[in-house]
C-alpha cells in the first residue's frame, strides 16, 4: 500500500488536471469533483491490493476518470454547461465582440457535447489540456494511431456542426 504522503503527492500532482478534464466532459463542477474523489478513492483501494508502479499512476487515474465520466454521461438525463466558466468576457473590447465570442463558444461547446464520449475525451485532452498524442494514448490505454484517428473524426464532426450553424471555417 502506498503511504499517505505518496497519495497526497499524487493528488497534488494530478488533481487539477484531472478535474479540468472531468469538468470539460461532464459540464458540472459538483459531478466532476465527485468523480475526481471517486477516482482517488478507487486508486487508494487499488493500491491496498496491488503494487503500484510510479509510471502507471497517471494513466491509471486517467483511465479511471475517463471510464467514470462515460458511465456518468450514460446515466445522466441532461447536462449543464456553464459558458461563464470558459469565457473571459473582460478580454473583449466591445459588447459586439462579447456577443460574437459567446455565440462561437456556445456553438463549439454544443458541438463538443454532441461528440461520442470516446471522441470527446480524446479531443478535450488534446485541444484543451494540450496533451501530446503519445501521452493521451498512454493515459487512455489506446494506440497513438487510434488517438490520431479519433482526433481527426472529432475535428471533422465539429467543423461540420459549425458549418451547419452558419460559421465559416
Amino acid at each position: 500500500m502506498l503511504s499517505e504522503e505518496k497519495i497526497i503527492e499524487f493528488y497534488n500532482a494530478y488533481s487539477k488536471e484531472l478535474f479540468a478534464y472531468l469538468f470539460r466532459i461532464i459540464g458540472n463542477r459538483n459531478d466532476a469533483e465527485d468523480i475526481l474523489h471517486d477516482c482517488f478513492a478507487n486508486f487508494i483501494e487499488y493500491s491496498k491490493r496491488h503494487d503500484v508502479q510510479l509510471e502507471t499512476v497517471k494513466p491509471f487515474l486517467y483511465r479511471s476518470a475517463h471510464n467514470r465520466a462515460i458511465n456518468h454521461m450514460k446515466m445522466a438525463h441532461s447536462r449543464e454547461v456553464s459558458i461563464n466558466d470558459s469565457i473571459s468576457a473582460h478580454n473583449c473590447r466591445t459588447i459586439t465582440e462579447q456577443i460574437e465570442l459567446q455565440e462561437i463558444e456556445n456553438a463549439l461547446n454544443n458541438a463538443i457535447l454532441r461528440l461520442e464520449p470516446s471522441l470527446q475525451s480524446v479531443f478535450i485532452l488534446r485541444k484543451e489540456l494540450a496533451m501530446h498524442i503519445s501521452e493521451i494514448a498512454e493515459n487512455l490505454g489506446i494506440s497513438e494511431k487510434t488517438v490520431r484517428r479519433k482526433l481527426e473524426k472529432a475535428t471533422r464532426f465539429i467543423i461540420n456542426e459549425l458549418k451547419k450553424q452558419g460559421f465559416s471555417i
